[in-house]
This record gives C-alpha cells, structure tokens and sequence, in this order.
C-alpha cells in the first residue's frame, strides 16, 4: 500500500522496452529482408528499429513536471521540462507533478483551552519548489500524505492551548501560527506552504443551543437595562419641567 501511495505522487518515465524492441526488429527485419531477398524490407526494418533504439534514450517530461534520474540506484541529476537523454535499464527516472496542490484536513472533537470540545475543518494550500524537487522525491515517501498529518498534528497542538473565543475572534492569526510551523516542518522536503486557513468551527448541539440561549439572554439582560436607563431619563426630564 505504500508503494502503491508513493507510484501514485512521483511516476517512473522511460525504460529499455524500446531498446530492446528496436533490436528484435532490426534483426527480425533484416533477416527476412535477406530470405526474400527484398532491400526494402530491410532498410524499413532498420529504420524502424533505429528509430527505437533512438527513442529508448530520449525522455518528455512536460512544462509542469520535474524529475530525478538514479543511475544505478543513486542520485545523478535533476532534470526540467523538454526532451531529456537517459541510459536505458541503466537510469531510472522519477518525475514529479510540481502545480499547487489543496489538502483538507481536520482536527476532531479537540478540546481547548477553556475545555469546549470543537472539531476544525482547515484547508492547505501547498506546492513543490521546483529547484528543490529532488528533497520532495526522496527525502520523503510520500510527501502529500506526511503534510497532512504535520498539519493535523499541528492544527490540535494550537486548538489545545488556545481559549474557545479565541478560536472565533482570532483565526487570522491563528492560521499564521499555524502556516509558520508547518512551512518549518516542509522545507526540508523542498515543499512551500502557501496558505492555511480555518474554514469552520463545529461545536457540539448541545453546545450551540446552551451558547444560543445565554446570547438570547444577555441580549435580554442588555434591553431591559436600556429600557430601564430610559425610564430614568423621561423621569428626570418631567422632574426638571415641573420645576419651570
């Protein structure tokens, strides 16, 4: 499963299937070539395999792709977007998708710092620093997925120590912090974080409507003490008339 998870974020490009190809055709063409005594059959059969030879060597990584070549199992270069040259069987070439990638990710039933459970739902915005590719590939195996968990982890290490009005009043600023420590934590594997931010705050039902019923209530609380500060005020007024 993890080496399907890793095939799935840096795909292998190029092997000697042409290469080898190209020499069974060559071979096959050019020996019917000689038992039908036909030149045409044997400079196609050339043709052919020469051009799969040629192929064999030569690789196409696209304008939003970057990739590594193993020779031999260890690191030799790092590779842009154009037509490249390989050593068939003796190369192996990683390439990686380097556009901005978005995760979800969430912290569930975390309590804060006041002990009010709450679950956060957060997006991630991210992507692979072109000239450092090569620590995306192989510093880590799947760099997608260790993101994810470093923000989870991250996520609920702030919820934990942050007050629940906080939470509500200061997401700006805890996306910051948030953004900050992850971005440490990818640098190492050529990743930039781009962006983080807090898209919802779920509280428990029960929660809501008890938090429903004190807003009610205080709003309540602050009309009849408008109400009564108005009371003292016409009060006074009909006072200081009946003294004119």
């Amino acid at each position: 499963m993890i080496l399907d998870s890793f095939d799935k974020i840096v795909n292998q490009k190029g092997s000697g299937t042409n290469l080898i190809l190209g020499i069974v055709v060559a071979i096959v063409g050019i020996g019917i070539g000689i038992l039908m005594k036909s030149d045409l059959v044997l400079y196609l059969s050339l043709i052919a395999g020469l051009v799969l030879i040629i192929s064999s060597f030569l690789i196409i990584i696209r304008q939003y792709e970057r990739a590594i070549i193993l020779r031999l199992g260890r690191f030799k270069r790092q590779i842009g977007p154009g037509i490249q040259a390989r050593i068939p069987f003796g190369d192996n070439v990683l390439v990686v998708d380097i556009r901005e990638r978005v995760s979800e990710f969430k912290a569930e039933r975390m309590l804060t710092k006041d002990n009010v459970p709450v679950t956060i739902d957060a997006i991630l915005r991210y992507r692979i620093l072109e000239e450092r590719s090569k620590d995306a590939i192989l510093n880590v195996q799947n760099f997608n997925e260790m993101i994810k968990q470093v923000s989870q982890t991250t996520l609920r290490n702030n919820i934990g120590s942050a007050l629940f009005q906080d939470i509500l009043s200061k997401r700006e600023e805890i996306n910051h912090v948030v953004k900050k420590i992850i971005s440490e934590e990818a640098m190492s594997w050529g990743i930039e974080v781009m962006w983080v931010e807090i898209r919802q705050v779920i509280i428990p039902q029960e929660l809501e409507s008890a938090m429903s019923m004190q807003a009610q209530a205080e709003r309540e609380k602050n009309a009849r003490i408008t109400f009564g500060e108005s009371e003292v005020q016409v009060a006074k007024r009909f006072e200081e008339a009946s003294k004119v």
